[in-house]
């Protein structure tokens, strides 16, 4: 196996193993990798892109894109509220991005005190739906399946 493609295989499983972490503690949400056929997953209807840079021993970011809805239901099981509006639901995912960086950052880290310095996540959303099939295609991204939800999040490191 080149080199190259075993390291993509073991930063992807570091990232799934991440953003499991983080859903489980935060939200008591289950994810797993989802499969080439995404008929069955909720697509998001407004497109949420969240990002957060870090820099270091090892720069680069973290972006995480889903849906309005999938937020909501963060802050539903956060929470526990009944009804979560849009601006909690950008907040949630702000938040999720923030927890998985600083779950995966102990992870890429080559020596337990490297010190990173992390930006505040930043938050769009849009009707993007050539920057969702954009994700997709990556080969950074990573699919997952999060209760029924589509997720997508990428882990892009500067050399």
């Amino acid at each position: 196996m080149p080199l190259e493609l075993k390291a993509m295989i073991e930063t992807k499983n570091i990232l799934l193993e991440a953003v499991s972490q983080a859903l489980k503690t935060m939200a008591f949400l289950d994810v797993l990798p989802a499969d080439e056929n995404t008929d069955e997953l909720i697509m998001p209807q407004t497109l949420v892109v969240s990002a957060i840079n870090f820099s270091g021993p090892k720069k680069g970011n973290l972006q995480l894109l889903t849906g309005t809805d999938f937020g909501k239901l963060l802050v539903e099981n956060i929470a526990a509220i009944d009804q979560a509006n849009e601006k909690q639901a950008l907040d949630a995912v702000k938040e999720l991005s923030n927890v998985i960086c600083g779950l995966l950052l102990p992870e890429i880290s080559e020596n337990s005190s490297d010190v990173f310095d992390v930006t505040v996540p930043t938050v769009k959303t849009g009707s993007d739906s050539p920057e969702w099939s954009g994700f997709l295609q990556d080969k950074d991204s990573l699919l997952l399946n999060a209760e029924g939800y589509a997720i997508v999040v990428k882990l892009r490191m500067e050399e």
